[in-house]
């Protein structure tokens, strides 16, 4: 008998990521697909279910198999009613609920976050090994694009940073989102602006690192939400308890 599943779906502005892993973490498929700006999710979650669909068939896997499912979107969410709250980069996504759609391809639980916060949940198993505390930065779709604006961005998004690192003194500041492949341009622009305006305690050892994950942290960070939820003790107890 095959040991069970999570899925995972990082939904974004112009482009989502879907794994399928093992409860181990091991990732056994994955696909990104590029959607429209603005496009709904009658259009988009059934294109969705298609990819998740396909991955566990391609797998010789059923959605049986799947107990526990992580998923992400931009912008506030309710963890409890599952649903965006508040999402200016998802229009027409708030309030509505998201489970019913996946139930086409699995009946398991679904667990849902925000962008940000999967991406540093991500950190569990990359800088935050190494650091005590980091401060986690999301620079994505329209903050920047050709050489200069990206660190003129960064330059912005430092001035924005030196009170928060002032106040919270963090250890390191992790970059993460679609910057991540321009990290180079785009950290030092933070650092040409962060430096100077944060007091020489905060600044002294502070280091500006990449994610650890790359473009792929919000979707590691959704297989972390989905495990966690799937592995609690409280979790874990129910299901003996069931058994019983």
């Amino acid at each position: 008998m095959s040991a069970g599943l999570v899925v995972a779906a990082a939904i974004g502005r112009s482009r989502s990521q879907l794994s399928v892993c093992s409860l181990d973490g091991v990732e056994l498929a994955q696909v990104s697909h590029d959607q429209e700006i603005g496009v709904g999710p009658d259009v988009l979650m059934p294109v969705v279910v298609g990819h998740l669909t396909r991955m566990l068939a391609e797998l010789g896997r059923t959605g049986e198999e799947v107990v526990g499912v992580g998923l992400s979107l931009p912008g506030t969410v309710d963890p409890v009613r599952v649903v965006s709250v508040d999402s200016p980069a998802l229009a027409g996504w708030d309030g509505i609920a998201l489970a019913p759609y996946l139930r086409e391809v699995t009946g398991a639980p679904l667990v849902i976050d925000n962008d940000c916060n999967v991406m540093a949940l991500s950190e569990r198993d990359g800088h935050l090994r190494d650091h005590d505390d980091v401060l986690v930065l999301k620079a994505s779709t329209g903050l920047g694009a050709a050489r200069s604006v990206v660190r003129e961005s960064g330059r912005r998004v430092g001035e924005a940073l030196a009170a928060t690192v002032t106040v919270l003194n963090p250890r390191a500041i992790v970059v993460g989102g679609d910057m991540a492949g321009a990290f180079d341009t785009f950290a030092a622009g933070l650092r040409d602006t962060l430096f100077p305006a944060t007091t020489a305690l905060a600044g002294r050892d502070l280091q500006v690192l990449a994610s650890t994950y790359g473009e792929r942290a919000g979707l590691v960070g959704c297989v972390r939400l989905a495990l966690e939820a799937v592995l609690s003790p409280r979790t874990v107890d129910a299901a003996l308890a069931g058994r019983r």
